[in-house]
């Protein structure tokens, strides 16, 4: 059972490393691309993108 255990631990944490760096790397982009207030049509594809992974 333990084994189990620190398996599934394992990768939960591989899968949040993978997911902050990801996440990271949308946030550098976001910045580097700014959008006017209600007209952020690229930063909603982008995140849309994100989320059907």
């Amino acid at each position: 059972m333990n084994s189990t255990v620190n398996s599934t631990v394992n990768v939960i944490g591989q899968a949040g490393t993978a997911l902050a760096a990801e996440l990271s790397s949308l946030r550098r982009e976001l910045h580097q691309n700014p959008e006017l207030s209600l007209q952020e049509h690229g930063t909603a594809a982008m995140i849309a993108d994100l989320l059907a992974k």
